[in-house]
């Protein structure tokens, strides 16, 4: 049986560890703003993360010509800003964790324009 749309997004939400402010503070992992250029300047910037946009996050993370070198081999804290459809229309900040930035190779796509 095919899932649902709903199903979809809530196998995928079960899977996404999140973390409070002091577990990312304690954590040596780099941080990656993955929010909008108009959502960190809306929202504010977060002191020391790395600022890669989600539409860019596979080439910087995994292109040999486009990856971010300083993230190479770092496990990697995601922040982004979501929004629940049916908790909340307010969007909420957010951070997940991502596996070490080496471990994905081959994104398959080319590079941004």
């Amino acid at each position: 049986m095919q899932m649902s749309l709903d199903e979809l997004i809530e196998s995928a939400a079960r899977r996404i560890r999140r973390y409070t402010p002091g577990e990312v503070a304690a954590s040596d992992a780099a941080i990656v703003d993955i929010r909008s250029q108009d959502a960190r300047e809306r929202d504010g910037v977060i002191p020391g993360a790395h600022h890669i946009p989600r539409t860019v996050l596979e080439w910087r993370l995994a292109s040999d010509d486009w990856r971010n070198t300083a993230l190479d081999g770092r496990s990697l804290i995601l922040s982004a800003t979501t929004a629940t459809r049916r908790s909340s229309p307010q969007p909420r900040s957010s951070s997940s964790a991502a596996t070490p930035a080496t471990s994905r190779r081959g994104a398959g796509m080319g590079p941004p324009d």
